[in-house]
């Protein structure tokens, strides 16, 4: 949980400090949570996310998904 709170302010820092440009790329990395295993691709997160940046006038690069099911940090 700490970790998507993190994820979620950098990712809103990004869209304020891109507002004046408005493009930003979006690369999203993680776990099979990030993909959206089972899901659509347009209901997962990096998906859904873009697409809530494109709607506040962000021009959204990807996103490019670098997700893999088991992944982790240890």
């Amino acid at each position: 949980m700490r970790r998507l709170i993190v994820f979620i302010a950098i990712v809103i820092i990004s869209m304020e400090a891109s507002a004046q440009k408005k493009q930003v790329s979006y690369l999203a990395l993680g776990d099979s949570y990030t993909i959206g295993e089972g899901v659509p691709a347009e209901q997962n997160f990096p998906n859904q996310l873009a697409a809530l940046m494109r709607k506040q006038g962000v021009e959204v690069k990807g996103p490019y998904i670098v997700a893999k099911t088991g992944w982790s940090t240890d």
